[in-house]
């Protein structure tokens, strides 16, 4: 299982969006938010 975050996010547009990603890239994704 590569996904180790599963994150909650809140999009005004979207809603509640589910945000699941490998451990290694979860600090840059979270940063380009």
């Amino acid at each position: 299982n590569d996904v180790d975050y599963s994150v909650n996010v809140i999009d005004p547009d979207r809603g509640n969006i589910n945000v699941q990603m490998p451990r290694h890239s979860f600090r840059t994704i979270i940063y380009k938010q």
